[in-house]
């Protein structure tokens, strides 16, 4: 009865709350998402205050407990933590890049409930900036709209529940502990049953038709460069015109998001000089009125040269197409993902890390009048950006070698973010925007990059 009525059941951790907050205690460096407003006039900063208290209200306000029970899976809890707002006076627009970097390096701390912060400067042309950095274990991109677009509405906020204590925590924490490692034997018996009959989910897939050698080879833009020690991820922010790549996708065969695909992965061939490039493209799984901090998979979308040499974007929709019907058929992970999350971290530290995605392209859409101005203003354009905060030049190397970009739309500009996670290759922005800028190139457009007049 005690597990019956009263306070809701715990909002348990996910696999990937679990990956991204086991990296704020050491296991790799913290994942920081970063949403950034550009606006073309002065932000008052009571909208900007009033944006903060609702905020502070609903689901970035949470704090990441662990379980007392060996074996259960971590909560979430309401957190009373409200950030102050950083205020930075003004900052000339060539150094926006610069404090958004210093902005995303904040030390944020979920299982203390400062799990977020929000800051804002003038700009000297007469603009201002708005930044929202959440850890990425508090949220992904689409918890983040979320939460922002019902501070903007003044919607009702998604809230954690309440934190368990007592003999009520402990129980409950030993239901979820039952439920793991049921889960786990169901796994292991599965494994050692002997198999009659169709093969399953989880064998090997037969292998598919062979693809054709491309005869385009990519032309590498970028030479080796020695890395400096203080050495930090290039970044470049572009404005488009939203209806002119709607245009030219549709004159290629193919949509926005075949297009931004295509972009990372020709970005890649330039800098990597190597060829097809596999695209990560994250996939929301988020429902109405979703809790979850992080709801997404990824489907891998192979873009060859040839593509690109061809524009040939029908082609690139029709793979992504097919990654994004295989997520539903996919196998399992090796290991099922509740004993990964029942291993302490010496464990987890000990694991081999995951290949990272040479190129990935993370679509954040067309963003609602409420989130966009959030504010009390609406912004300009909106910018959307990934930082490993604090990694050394060896994990980002790790981390891939190869691009990472987001998008998204508010009106009719459309941004493109692309980070450079390739030390050896990338010194700094200016390196970085000569491969975005010969992959714009092919597709007739031209951006304007943030940072500049």
């Amino acid at each position: 009865m005690l597990l019956t009525g009263g306070p809701p059941a715990p909002l348990r951790s996910s696999f990937g709350d679990d990956l991204f907050l086991r990296r704020h205690r050491g296991v790799g460096s913290p994942i920081a998402n970063q949403l950034a407003w550009l606006f073309e006039g002065p932000l008052p900063a009571a909208g900007v205050e009033a944006l903060a208290d609702r905020l502070a209200e609903g689901a970035l306000a949470r704090r990441a407990d662990r379980a007392l029970v060996p074996g259960a899976r971590g909560r979430w809890s309401r957190a009373a933590h409200r950030p102050a707002v950083g205020y930075d006076g003004e900052v000339a627009e060539h150094d926006v890049l610069a404090w958004l970097r210093a902005r995303a390096g904040v030390r944020l701390d979920p299982a203390a409930g400062h799990g977020w912060e929000l800051a804002t400067a003038d700009l000297a042309s007469g603009g201002a900036v708005l930044s929202l950095v959440v850890s990425h274990a508090v949220a992904d991109g689409g918890a983040m709209v979320d939460a922002v677009a019902r501070a903007g509405a003044a919607a009702a906020p998604l809230v954690p529940p309440p934190r368990p204590v007592g003999l009520r925590a402990l129980l409950l924490d030993g239901r979820d502990a039952v439920g793991q490692l049921a889960e786990v034997g169901a796994w292991l018996a599965g494994r050692l049953r002997p198999h009659v009959g169709p093969r399953p989910s989880g064998a090997p897939r037969p292998s598919a038709e062979p693809v054709a050698t491309p005869s385009v080879e990519p032309q590498p833009l970028v030479e080796p460069v020695e890395t400096p020690p203080d050495w930090t991820t290039p970044l470049v922010v572009l404005e488009l015109a939203a209806s002119d790549v709607d245009r030219v996708a549709a004159a290629h065969g193919g949509t926005v998001n075949a297009w931004f695909a295509a972009l990372t992965a020709g970005v890649a061939m330039r800098v990597l000089g190597e060829a097809p490039v596999p695209v990560a493209l994250p996939v929301s799984t988020r429902t109405p009125d979703d809790p979850r901090a992080n709801a997404t998979r990824i489907a891998r979308v192979e873009v060859h040269p040839t593509d690109l040499a061809r524009r040939d974007l029908a082609a690139v929709r029709a793979r992504s197409r097919a990654a994004y019907a295989a997520l539903d058929s996919h196998a399992r992970e090796p290991l099922p993902l509740a004993l990964v999350q029942m291993l302490p971290d010496a464990v987890v530290r000990r694991l081999p890390a995951p290949p990272g995605a040479r190129a990935l392209a993370s679509r954040v859409g067309e963003l609602p009048e409420a989130f966009v101005a959030a504010a009390g203003v609406p912004a300009r354009s909106v910018a959307a950006i990934a930082h490993h905060v604090g990694a050394p030049v060896e994990e980002v190397r790790a981390i891939g070698g190869g691009i990472a970009a987001w998008s998204c739309t508010v009106g009719d500009r459309l941004t493109v973010s692309l980070a450079g996670m390739a030390p050896h290759l990338l010194l700094d922005d200016d390196a970085l925007a000569g491969p975005v800028a010969a992959e714009l190139a092919r597709w007739d457009l031209a951006g304007r990059r943030w940072g500049t007049r």
